[in-house]
């Protein structure tokens, strides 16, 4: 019986060692498992907050280079306005030397309208120089072929004269007094039988003129002449 009751101590006594032994065991593995994780966590602590460093100086990174970035761009703003400027510069230049060519046709248009009226006028002039002559080459071959009458030279003022009251009628040679001027010889119907221009300059009129004139007929002139009887 007391050996039973030994036994059962020893149980008893077993049981209470294996339970502490238990307890020891399951704390030692919750101790060992809670280290590890607190181990994983705070390496995990340790990853974020390196990785959170390491973002953040690729964020001051970037910051730095969108802030260079912006001079940059700041710089080519600036660039680019200053060749606007110029390029407006340009502009203006370009349409000035438009308008000065643009000027310089009008005015080589205007010039060769005008050197073709001078050549035009200098053709016309050296053809009625020509005429010019060529009368006065009529009226001296006329002056070697008429003769002068013995009558004397007869001289008027300026004004109009009736043929057969202020003087005869006939064949005269009409000479300017002076500078000359229009002399006209009217028919007794009033047509001109005669329109020259008297004129001792070589480049202006004739110097002389011989018409006939009968009954009625009117002389009429600008300026003194003289009448000269020719056969």
């Amino acid at each position: 019986m007391k050996f039973l009751k030994s036994k059962k101590t020893y149980l008893i006594l077993g049981g209470i060692a294996g339970g502490i032994a238990a307890f020891f065991i399951f704390y030692w593995i919750g101790h060992s498992s809670a280290k590890i994780v607190l181990n994983e966590e705070k390496a995990s602590y340790e990853d974020i907050i390196h990785q959170l460093e390491e973002k953040s100086s690729e964020l001051k990174d970037t910051e730095d280079q969108l802030h260079e970035e912006k001079l940059n761009l700041s710089y080519i703003k600036e660039e680019l306005e200053k060749e606007g400027d110029k390029l407006k510069a340009k502009q203006e230049e370009v349409e000035e030397a438009l308008a000065v060519v643009e000027a310089k046709e009008e005015t080589e248009g205007k010039l060769e309208d005008l050197t073709k009226k001078v050549t035009d006028a200098q053709e016309e002039k050296e053809a009625l120089d020509k005429e010019i002559k060529g009368k006065k080459e009529e009226i001296k071959a006329l002056d070697d072929t008429i003769k002068e009458k013995k009558e004397e030279p007869v001289e008027f003022p300026a004004g109009q004269f009736i043929v057969g009251h202020d003087l005869q009628e006939g064949r005269y040679k009409v000479v300017p007094v002076g500078e000359g001027s229009n002399f006209v010889v009217y028919d007794p119907d009033g047509y001109p039988e005669v329109n020259t221009i008297l004129s001792n300059q070589s480049d202006f009129g004739v110097p002389e003129y011989v018409f006939t004139c009968g009954e009625d007929y009117i002389i009429h002139s600008e300026a003194p002449f003289r009448l000269i009887p020719v056969e």
